[in-house]
Protein backbone atom coordinates (compact mmCIF):
# COMPACT_ATOMS: atom_id res chain seq x y z
CA UNK A 1 0.00 0.00 0.00
CA UNK A 2 1.74 3.22 -1.17
CA UNK A 3 0.35 4.98 1.36
CA UNK A 4 2.90 4.03 3.92
CA UNK A 5 5.50 5.08 2.35
CA UNK A 6 4.09 8.72 4.45
CA UNK A 7 4.03 6.89 8.07
CA UNK A 8 7.32 5.48 6.89
CA UNK A 9 8.69 9.12 6.06
CA UNK A 10 7.55 10.16 9.33
CA UNK A 11 9.24 6.87 11.16
CA UNK A 12 12.46 7.94 9.29
CA UNK A 13 11.62 11.87 10.63
CA UNK A 14 11.95 10.84 13.47
CA UNK A 15 15.26 8.23 13.70
CA UNK A 16 17.04 10.90 12.16
CA UNK A 17 16.22 13.35 14.25
CA UNK A 18 17.25 10.83 17.12
CA UNK A 19 20.58 9.59 14.87
CA UNK A 20 22.35 11.51 11.78
CA UNK A 21 23.11 7.49 10.58
CA UNK A 22 19.33 6.78 9.76
CA UNK A 23 20.50 8.55 6.49
CA UNK A 24 23.15 6.08 5.88
CA UNK A 25 19.89 3.39 6.45
CA UNK A 26 18.28 5.56 3.93
CA UNK A 27 20.94 5.49 0.79
CA UNK A 28 20.93 1.66 2.07
CA UNK A 29 17.25 1.38 1.22
CA UNK A 30 17.32 3.31 -1.99
CA UNK A 31 20.20 0.47 -3.29
CA UNK A 32 17.77 -1.84 -2.20
CA UNK A 33 15.13 -0.76 -4.13
CA UNK A 34 16.89 -0.22 -6.78
CA UNK A 35 18.11 -3.41 -7.53
CA UNK A 36 15.09 -5.51 -6.87
CA UNK A 37 11.61 -4.91 -8.13
CA UNK A 38 10.71 -2.22 -5.60
CA UNK A 39 12.61 -0.06 -8.06
CA UNK A 40 8.78 -0.05 -9.36
CA UNK A 41 8.21 2.28 -6.13
CA UNK A 42 10.23 4.83 -7.50
CA UNK A 43 7.15 5.91 -9.55
CA UNK A 44 4.82 6.30 -7.25
CA UNK A 45 4.37 9.92 -5.92
CA UNK A 46 3.94 8.67 -1.63
CA UNK A 47 7.66 7.25 -2.05
CA UNK A 48 8.58 11.29 -2.55
CA UNK A 49 5.83 12.58 -0.05
CA UNK A 50 7.32 10.17 2.84
CA UNK A 51 11.14 11.67 2.10
CA UNK A 52 9.89 15.12 1.78
CA UNK A 53 8.51 14.82 5.47
CA UNK A 54 11.47 12.79 6.73
CA UNK A 55 13.10 16.24 5.25
CA UNK A 56 11.37 18.57 6.73
CA UNK A 57 11.18 16.82 10.21
CA UNK A 58 15.20 16.72 9.90
CA UNK A 59 15.39 20.44 8.67
CA UNK A 60 15.43 22.14 12.10
CA UNK A 61 18.37 19.54 12.69
CA UNK A 62 20.33 20.98 10.03
CA UNK A 63 19.85 24.52 10.76
CA UNK A 64 21.72 23.67 13.90
CA UNK A 65 23.79 21.94 12.61
CA UNK A 66 25.36 24.97 9.96
CA UNK A 67 24.89 26.90 13.14
CA UNK A 68 27.70 24.85 15.08
CA UNK A 69 30.02 24.56 11.44
CA UNK A 70 28.40 20.99 10.97
CA UNK A 71 29.60 19.77 14.33
CA UNK A 72 28.64 16.00 14.00
CA UNK A 73 29.73 15.57 10.67
CA UNK A 74 32.91 16.89 12.15
CA UNK A 75 32.83 14.66 15.06
CA UNK A 76 32.20 11.36 12.37
CA UNK A 77 35.07 12.18 10.60
CA UNK A 78 37.49 12.30 13.54
CA UNK A 79 36.00 9.60 15.00
CA UNK A 80 36.88 7.47 11.65
CA UNK A 81 39.90 8.74 11.54
CA UNK A 82 41.60 9.38 15.01
CA UNK A 83 39.82 7.48 17.15
CA UNK A 84 38.70 4.16 14.97
CA UNK A 85 41.22 1.50 14.44
CA UNK A 86 41.60 0.95 11.07
CA UNK A 87 39.61 -2.53 9.58
CA UNK A 88 38.66 -4.19 6.36
CA UNK A 89 35.45 -6.20 5.71
CA UNK A 90 36.94 -9.45 6.74
CA UNK A 91 38.31 -8.25 10.36
CA UNK A 92 34.43 -5.95 10.47
CA UNK A 93 33.38 -9.24 10.42
CA UNK A 94 34.44 -11.18 12.41
CA UNK A 95 34.36 -8.40 15.27
CA UNK A 96 30.86 -8.38 14.24
CA UNK A 97 30.66 -11.83 15.28
CA UNK A 98 31.91 -11.49 18.57
CA UNK A 99 29.79 -8.54 19.53
CA UNK A 100 26.57 -10.26 18.79
CA UNK A 101 28.21 -13.00 20.36
CA UNK A 102 29.88 -16.00 18.16
CA UNK A 103 26.87 -18.55 19.63
CA UNK A 104 23.65 -16.71 17.69
CA UNK A 105 25.92 -16.50 14.37
CA UNK A 106 24.80 -19.37 13.00
CA UNK A 107 21.05 -18.08 13.33
CA UNK A 108 21.89 -14.51 11.77
CA UNK A 109 23.87 -15.40 9.31
CA UNK A 110 21.94 -18.48 8.24
CA UNK A 111 18.82 -15.97 8.31
CA UNK A 112 20.94 -13.07 6.61
CA UNK A 113 21.66 -15.84 3.47
CA UNK A 114 18.23 -17.34 3.49
CA UNK A 115 17.01 -13.75 2.96
CA UNK A 116 19.58 -12.99 0.07
CA UNK A 117 18.83 -16.46 -1.56
CA UNK A 118 15.94 -17.62 -0.35
CA UNK A 119 13.06 -18.27 -3.72
CA UNK A 120 10.23 -18.57 -0.72
CA UNK A 121 11.14 -14.88 0.90
CA UNK A 122 11.96 -13.07 -2.58
CA UNK A 123 9.80 -10.26 -1.60
CA UNK A 124 12.05 -9.84 1.43
CA UNK A 125 15.12 -9.53 -0.52
CA UNK A 126 16.05 -5.41 0.17
CA UNK A 127 16.69 -6.47 3.78
CA UNK A 128 19.42 -8.31 2.68
CA UNK A 129 20.94 -5.91 0.30
CA UNK A 130 20.81 -3.30 2.76
CA UNK A 131 22.74 -4.99 5.21
CA UNK A 132 25.26 -5.39 2.85
CA UNK A 133 25.25 -1.70 1.84
CA UNK A 134 25.74 -1.06 5.74
CA UNK A 135 27.93 -3.38 6.08
CA UNK A 136 30.34 -2.51 3.50
CA UNK A 137 29.82 1.01 4.25
CA UNK A 138 30.92 1.20 7.95
CA UNK A 139 33.59 -1.41 7.33
CA UNK A 140 35.09 0.59 4.71
CA UNK A 141 34.58 3.49 6.82
CA UNK A 142 36.41 2.35 9.58
CA UNK A 143 33.17 2.05 11.61
CA UNK A 144 32.74 0.11 14.86
CA UNK A 145 30.93 -3.53 14.28
CA UNK A 146 27.98 -2.35 17.33
CA UNK A 147 27.24 0.95 14.74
Amino acid sequence: DPRWWLAFGVVCGLGLMNKVGMAFFGGALVVAMAATPLRREFLRPQLYIGGAIAALMFLPYVFWMYAHDWAPFEFMHNASTRKNADTNPLKFFIELIITMNPFYAPIWIGGLAYLALGKGVRAYRPFAIIWVVLFLFYSLQNGKPYY
